[in-house]
């Protein structure tokens, strides 16, 4: 993944088979080849404790974390 950050959580998209990874602070990269490289997917507004995300159908990212609920716009 990104060298020197450390990773909180992981995901595959059951529909595309993509692999999103859950970054600090608050950022989600996205593989598209079984992990082989990373692309930057999302960034969330600065949020402390975030501790859940997930990919709605409509292929929007939510992340939660202690500040509330971020749903991005993609």
């Amino acid at each position: 993944m990104f060298e020197g950050t450390p990773t909180f959580k992981l995901l595959e998209d059951a529909a595309t088979g993509a692999h999103y990874a859950l970054v600090s602070p608050g950022r989600v990269i996205r593989s598209t080849d079984d992990g082989a490289t990373w692309t930057p997917f999302a960034v969330a507004p600065p949020m402390t404790g975030i501790d859940a995300f997930a990919l709605a159908p409509d292929g929007r990212l939510i992340v939660g974390g202690y500040d509330g609920v971020w749903p991005s716009t993609r």
